[in-house]
Formats: structure tokens, C-alpha cells, sequence
């Protein structure tokens, strides 16, 4: 019930502040309504007339709300006046599939290398090391890299995700295997591997869980650049295209559906952590 009432309190709130937000920075930047094409020689000054008449409409942050909250998205300008919907719906699973498989690998290498790394002292060493140079790295970088070695996008967003899937679960287990119940155990014969796997988890469990939905805000940030640079079909590059144009029709949604997936991520991580 908890859950619930933050969810139907805090989303609507996020949502709110967001699209105001976001579209005021959008309306009030430098050339909001101004196409490119009105400064191309090549157009007649009717051309550039009939450019400036359709332009961007000048509709009021209270009138588009009313809009998105009827499901009318509007069109595209940048993408041919398609509907803003048929946008979305055809290219979320594309995103959808690469954050979770993002997740879901990085975490599994996370937990993997954080329970080796807990048995044998140079995994721990080597896997620490390897993080913070994931983390040394700009994102732009790795989407670069990912881009040139012809990988797909996951590999990129669990490259984001991965160090900080691994410095949390290995301090986390770290600060299990150090309980007192754990030196108990050790001292009435119980193995590392069966502490660990037994005890440790058990300890280390429910924070574990929290930490992964949280980590779901991570991977969807991830994914904007990663899919904008390596020129993949989802969502990302759909939000970067639309802001280089000032795109508010295409950006606006795109811009609220990104925030209550996070906002419900949150949310949703917030639970493990309270019941333990």
C-alpha cells in the first residue's frame, strides 16, 4: 500500500515539474521556431514565408498538457509530420530489449565477479581496477568504441551499469562476510564458499535487489547517447534528433515517458530496502 500511494503521488508530481520544465528549456532556447532553411539562399522569400508560417506551434504549457493527458501527441516535425505515437510504438521495444539485457548482464558479471572476488583476494583487486576505469571513461567514448567494434548497444549501456552494479554489491558483500555471524559460522567450521552463498546472501540479498532497480534509471540514461552515436533505431536516437531540431511535438513525450520509467524504477527499488 506504501508503494501505492508513493507511486500515485510522487508520479504525477515528477511528471509535472518535468514537462514544465522541459518545456520551458526547450521554448525559451536559442531558435526555438526558427527552421534552418529560412538562411539556405536557395529558397525564394516565398519559400521562406511559407517555412515560417508552418512552423513550430506556439501552443501554452497548460493547452499541451491537456493534449498529452487525451493521448494526442501531435506530429513529428523533424520525422514528416508522422504521429508522435506511431514513433514511439515503433521503435520502445528496441530500446526496451537493450536496457534488459544490459541489466540483466551486467549485473550477472557484477555478482559473479564479486563472489570470486570475495573466495580469491585478485579477483577483488582485478575486478575494483577494471570498474573505476569503466568509470574513468567518458560515455561518449565507450559509445565510440562500441560503435567502431560493431557491437550492439547493450554492450555499451552494461558498460555504464557494470561499475556501479560492482562497487555497491562488493561493499555490500563485504560488509556481510564482516557480521559477527559470520565469523561464527567460520569458527564452527562452516566454509568460506558455504558462508557466502548461505549467510552473506541472505544478508546482502534484499539491498541487492533495490541496488538493481535503481540501476534500471542508469541504464535508461545510458541508452540515449549510446543509441544516438552507434545510430540505433530506439528511443534515444528519436529524443537526440528531436532535440537537435527543437522537435517539442516528439521531444515532450519522449522526455515524460523517460522520467516515470525512472520515477517507477525508484519507486519500485525503494521496497526491497524497506522491508529489510
Amino acid at each position: 500500500m506504501r508503494l501505492a500511494a508513493r507511486l500515485l503521488v510522487r508520479l504525477p508530481v515528477t511528471l509535472a515539474f518535468v514537462g514544465l520544465f522541459g518545456w520551458l528549456l526547450v521554448r525559451l532556447a536559442p531558435g526555438f521556431g526558427v527552421d534552418e532553411r529560412e538562411i539556405d539562399s536557395r529558397f525564394s522569400a516565398e519559400s521562406i514565408a511559407a517555412f515560417q508560417q508552418a512552423g513550430a506551434p506556439r501552443t501554452g504549457p497548460v493547452d499541451y498538457a491537456r493534449r498529452l493527458l487525451r493521448g494526442d501527441f501531435g506530429s513529428s516535425q523533424t520525422f514528416g509530420n508522422i504521429p508522435v505515437s506511431q514513433l514511439i510504438q515503433e521503435r520502445w521495444r528496441q530500446t526496451a530489449a537493450s536496457v534488459a539485457i544490459a541489466l540483466a548482464s551486467a549485473w550477472a558479471l557484477a555478482i559473479v565477479w564479486v563472489a570470486l572476488g570475495a573466495l580469491w583476494r585478485p579477483l577483488d583487486w582485478s575486478g575494483s581496477i577494471f570498474s573505476f576505469s569503466l568509470l574513468a571513461l567518458p560515455s561518449g567514448l565507450v559509445a565510440v568504441a562500441i560503435f567502431l567494434a560493431g557491437a550492439p548497444v547493450a554492450v555499451g549501456i552494461a558498460a555504464a551499469v557494470f561499475p556501479v552494479a560492482f562497487r555497491y554489491a562488493r561493499q555490500l558483500v563485504l560488509d556481510a562476510m564482516s557480521q559477527p555471524c559470520i565469523f561464527a559460522a567460520a569458527a564452527r567450521g562452516v566454509s568460506r564458499l558455504s558462508a557466502l552463498t548461505r549467510h552473506a546472501r541472505a544478508l546482502a540479498g534484499p539491498q541487492l535487489i533495490s541496488l538493481m532497480g535503481a540501476s534500471a534509471a542508469i541504464a535508461v540514461g545510458a541508452a540515449i547517447p549510446m543509441e544516438a552515436i552507434c545510430d540505433s533505431p530506439g528511443l534515444g536516437q528519436l529524443a537526440w534528433k528531436a532535440a537537435l531540431a527543437r522537435d517539442v511535438p516528439t521531444l515532450m513525450p519522449l522526455i515524460l515517458l523517460i522520467a516515470a520509467v525512472i520515477q517507477v524504477a525508484n519507486i519500485a527499488a525503494e521496497a526491497p530496502a524497506a522491508e529489510a
